[in-house]
This record gives structure tokens, C-alpha cells and sequence, in this order.
């Protein structure tokens, strides 16, 4: 039997590293409220169940987004930017 030959990878980590949703390079659905109706659409359907109501207005919650953006798709208002 042939001995298996182990592969270490260094990685050299950066200072300076940050998630890429803090560098914001990852887009998120964005609720603009003056678009927003509050018909509740976005909320009913959302998987990560990160949509909520605040101040009568939908509101993401990018921690917990997936950003599958199906809240995009179901509103029927358009109230959803992605940034």
C-alpha cells in the first residue's frame, strides 16, 4: 500500500483582512421605503426569515440575508434596491 502524501498549505493572513460583505463588495436587497407599501410579500416568502417590519416599512437584515432575493422578485411594488 502506497503511504499518502500530506499537502500543508501555508496562508499568509493580511492585516488589513475583512469579510467581504464589510467591504460591502457583495450586493443586498434593500428595502426603499418610500416604495415600500408594507404588504408583507417579502417577509411571508424570505428563507432566512431576516425581513421584518420597521417603522411600517419592510427591512433586511443583511446579517442574516442570503441574498437569494426573492424579496426582489415577489414585490409587487419594486421597493427593492440591491447596494
Amino acid at each position: 500500500m502506497a503511504a499518502e502524501k500530506l499537502v500543508t498549505l501555508e496562508v499568509e493572513e493580511e492585516e488589513d483582512f475583512e469579510p467581504a460583505k464589510q467591504k460591502r463588495e457583495v450586493q443586498f436587497p434593500v428595502v426603499n421605503p418610500e416604495k415600500c407599501t408594507a404588504c408583507g410579500q417579502c417577509i411571508s416568502i424570505c428563507p432566512a426569515d431576516c425581513i421584518s417590519f420597521v417603522n411600517g416599512k419592510a427591512f433586511v437584515q443583511e446579517v442574516e440575508c442570503r441574498n437569494c432575493r426573492i424579496c426582489v422578485r415577489v414585490c409587487p411594488e419594486n421597493a427593492f434596491d440591491i447596494i
